[in-house]
């Protein structure tokens, strides 16, 4: 999966709420969230029994 841009960050949550299965079963154990490159917060597990 390619990286995404968002305008704002409650867009980028709201991707995120809607493609974490699909980022989980490509592989991806959990996610971050930059803005202009310094990270905003992360790492956020994939997995509902982890934090």
């Amino acid at each position: 999966m390619q990286p995404e841009e968002f305008t704002t960050q409650s867009d980028a949550e709201s991707w995120i709420g809607e493609h974490w299965r699909e980022l989980r079963d490509g592989g991806a154990d959990q996610v971050r969230l930059f803005e202009d490159g310094t990270e905003v917060y992360g790492p956020m597990s994939l997995h509902a029994d982890q934090s």
